[in-house]
């Protein structure tokens, strides 16, 4: 979207320090939760000049319950599963997405992937 280069700049920015940090820190796990859409303040400016964005367009947006209980999953989890990850509130998290980070340890990492 238009405009967005700083925003964008600065979310890949936190989330490589994200997983650098835990890295860093044995004794200490770091996580991003990305929230989804949350119709609150900060959307204004993007409303205010109507620029289009498909997530705002569908309506709704993510509930303070699912990012709640996002949250609450992503602490519940041992550090080899959650640390340096970013994870979507979006996402199918539970015992399957446990499943899948144990097995893949790059997996929602803001990395390069070799193939």
């Amino acid at each position: 979207m238009a405009g967005y280069s700083p925003y964008n700049a600065g979310k890949m920015a936190l989330l490589k320090v994200c997983e650098q940090l835990d890295f860093e820190t044995p004794d200490a796990k770091f996580f991003a939760l990305g929230p989804g859409y949350v119709p609150t303040k900060i959307h204004k400016a993007t409303l205010d000049a109507g620029w289009k964005n498909e997530r705002i367009e569908r309506g709704g947006g993510t509930s303070f319950e699912k990012i709640y209980d996002c949250l609450k999953w992503c602490i519940s989890q041992p550090k080899e599963v959650i640390g340096g990850r970013n994870i979507c509130v979006s996402d199918n998290y539970g015992p399957e997405l446990t499943a899948k980070l144990s097995l893949h340890p790059s997996m929602y990492k803001l990395r390069r992937m070799e193939q």
